[in-house]
C-alpha cells in the first residue's frame, strides 16, 4: 500500500510542473506588446493614441540599459533596433527564468 503523504507529494509536484512558466510568459508579453505597438502605429498612420503611449516606455526600457553598456551602438538604425528588441526579449527571458527558479525554491 502506498503511503498517503507520498501520493500527495507526487500530485503536488505534478501540479507545479503543469503550471505556465514565466520564462515563456514574459518574453511572450514583451513580443505581444511590441506587435501591438507596431500595429497601432500602422493603423493610425504614425500617430499614437494617448492611452497607449506607455507602451513606448515599456518597450524601450531595456534599450536604455543597453545604451549604458554600449553607448555608440546607434551607427546603424536597423542593427540598433534588432539589438534593442533582442536585448529586451533576453531581459524578459532572464527575468522569467529567475522568477521560475525562485518559485521552485520556495515551493520545496
Amino acid at each position: 500500500m502506498v503511503d498517503k503523504s507520498y501520493r500527495e507529494a507526487s500530485v503536488r509536484s505534478r501540479s507545479v510542473e503543469k503550471r505556465a512558466k514565466f520564462g515563456w510568459i514574459l518574453p511572450g508579453l514583451y513580443l505581444g506588446a511590441l506587435l501591438f505597438y507596431v500595429a497601432l502605429l500602422v493603423i493610425n498612420v504614425g500617430h499614437m493614441p494617448r492611452g497607449f503611449e506607455f507602451l513606448l516606455d515599456l518597450l524601450t526600457a531595456p534599450c536604455y540599459v543597453l545604451e549604458l553598456v554600449l553607448p555608440t551602438f546607434h551607427s546603424n538604425v536597423i542593427l540598433a533596433l534588432i539589438l534593442c528588441i533582442g536585448f529586451g526579449l533576453g531581459t524578459c527571458l532572464f527575468l522569467g527564468i529567475a522568477i521560475d527558479f525562485i518559485v521552485k525554491k520556495i515551493r520545496r
